[in-house]
């Protein structure tokens, strides 16, 4: 079971230590996200630091997932500032921890940061990722747009990696039904209670909006 919420600065601040390890981990996975492994815990602490400034003056907007009582999952939307560009945000460091990998947590992650920007009065996002990377499989699958190629845009523990830049007008996803909610429907029609639900993979809260989790 996981969730996502939104956090402020001083959210964020209480769970640096969490959100350093889970960029840590990405990094030392092979994520090419600005740093090379291996990665210094303190380095990953100060990036965080570094971003509670943008956060608590509104320039960004942090999504975490949640498990088990820890954050197991980031996503940022860096909100331009240019008077020309104050309907566009991009998208920054989409990490999911190792451990919670394989349950659809970076899905729901991207599908909530699409509604985090609409809020936000953005309706054009960009981003970029290693070619041939899993994010990239990913963000093709959720309809973001390739833009092209930049070659030999990051540096690598062996080389470097080819950047695919893409971008997306945002989506205001609507929630699939589950299997509670069709229940639920069908007893209204039959006239019956329905059955209490039992939970589901994961859900949405602080201030971010309902998703499906993909």
């Amino acid at each position: 079971m996981w969730t996502i919420s939104r956090l402020g600065a001083e959210e964020a601040r209480a769970v640096l230590p969490e959100l350093a390890e889970v960029l840590r981990d990405c990094v030392d996975g092979g994520a090419s996200v600005s740093f090379l492994p291996p990665l210094a815990w303190a380095e990953a602490w100060r990036f965080w630091e570094r971003m509670l400034s943008g956060l608590a003056e509104g320039q960004r907007i942090l999504l975490t997932a949640q498990q088990g009582g820890q954050v197991v999952g980031t996503v940022m939307l860096e909100l331009s500032s240019a008077p020309n560009s104050l309907h566009r945000a991009e998208v920054q460091k989409l990490l999911v921890h190792r451990k919670a990998r394989r349950q659809g947590i970076a899905e729901a992650l991207m599908r909530a940061v699409e509604k985090a920007a609409l809020e936000a009065g953005r309706t054009l996002l960009y981003l970029d990722t290693c070619k041939g990377c899993a994010a990239e499989t990913l963000y093709r699958k959720l309809g973001w747009v390739e833009v092209g190629i930049i070659p030999r845009f990051a540096k690598q523990p062996r080389g470097f990696c080819d950047t695919v830049i893409f971008y997306k007008h945002p989506t205001s996803y609507v929630i699939r039904k589950t299997p509670d909610a069709k229940r639920e429907k069908n007893a209204k029609r039959g006239g019956r209670s329905p059955t209490p639900s039992t939970g589901g993979e994961g859900s949405v809260s602080g201030r971010a909006m309902p998703v499906h989790p993909g």
